[in-house]
């Protein structure tokens, strides 16, 4: 019995191993910050609006929404995920500059088969004239990654 019990326990052993040693390591997921690059606005025009759509990533924070936005986020599991945002009756518009200060923080996740990708529209408004929209590919952005572990963001053991 106790042989028996022996063996057994070392057939699960062995088979823990053989499992571990198959499993391929996660490939770290790069995150960082999205940066719009610098736009041909028309001058007096103001942004009023966005939409922006991604696959092989997700939204992981929007930061510096102006007073008035509306935001809305749809971080699908799928990892195709959409950000819709737009100014209501009353909140301030903004130009390029202001737009520029909305910190858009993605985490990527491409595989052999999906890159990542995004695209989507600024929608301009300017005087009484009805609203443009403008859009935007994955050439209008920078992406900057954040390195969680620089030596810069190092905390010693105390």
């Amino acid at each position: 019995m106790k042989r028996t019990a022996s063996f057994a326990l070392l057939l699960l052993f062995h088979l823990w191993c053989s499992v571990a040693v198959a499993q391929e390591p996660a490939m770290p997921q790069p995150h960082g910050e999205l940066y719009l690059k610098p736009l041909q606005v028309p001058k007096g025009a103001r942004i009023i609006g966005f939409e922006l759509h991604m696959v092989a990533g997700v939204f992981y924070s929007v930061e510096e929404i102006p007073t008035g936005w509306k935001v809305a986020v749809d971080d699908d599991p799928s990892w195709t995920t959409s950000l819709e945002a737009s100014a209501k009756p009353g909140a301030v518009a903004l130009d390029e500059k202001s737009f520029g200060k909305i910190g858009i923080e993605v985490v990527k996740n491409e595989s052999a088969d999906t890159k990542f990708n995004i695209w989507g529209w600024l929608t301009l408004a300017s005087g009484t004239e009805t609203s443009k929209r403008v859009p935007l590919n994955s050439f209008s952005f920078d992406f900057v990654e954040r390195y969680s572990r620089h030596k810069l963001h190092y905390v010693p053991n105390q």
